[in-house]
């Protein structure tokens, strides 16, 4: 039951950071 809520944990952190990099590199001087 712990190994399940590490692995989602784990899933929605590297989700969070995918959004928060594309959301940088979209707002980042690249973007006009």
């Amino acid at each position: 039951m712990s190994l399940l809520l590490v692995v989602l944990a784990a899933h929605v952190g590297v989700g969070a950071a995918l959004l928060a990099l594309a959301a940088m590199l979209s707002a980042g001087p690249g973007e006009p």
